[in-house]
């Protein structure tokens, strides 16, 4: 008489699991890599870019009389200091004045705001 032996998996059970798992391991880590990596950086620029439109609005607030200027000022972000070229420029029209912020080491377009002198 034969016993039926229902209890565990077959070989080829096994051997087609082991098979799927070390082809798709290798991609999932890849994937959830890149997306850690991204999103670090996505963020990082995301605060840093809020940091700089914040300091160009306290700019705005703060200038009373503005006269045409160029200086470099630092910016305290959340990990290191930050030089950036802020300018004062006329524009045609004589109450509104141009105010730029480029940061030195980045990639950043110039930030820009309007500034109305009554």
């Amino acid at each position: 008489m034969m016993k039926n032996n229902t209890q565990g998996f077959s070989i080829i059970e096994v051997a087609v699991s082991i098979t799927l798992f070390t082809i798709l391991a290798p991609s999932i880590y890849l994937m959830i890599s890149y997306l850690i990596a991204s999103s670090n950086s996505i963020s990082n620029n995301y605060l840093d870019e809020l940091i700089y439109r914040s300091y160009l609005e306290r700019q705005v607030l703060t200038i009373k009389n503005p006269t045409e200027s160029e200086n470099y000022d630092n910016i305290q972000l959340f990990n290191r200091n930050q030089k950036v070229l802020v300018k004062i420029q006329k524009t045609p029209n004589n109450k509104i004045y141009l105010i730029s912020l480029k940061p030195s080491n980045k990639a950043l377009p110039n930030l820009k705001a309007y500034l109305r002198v009554k």
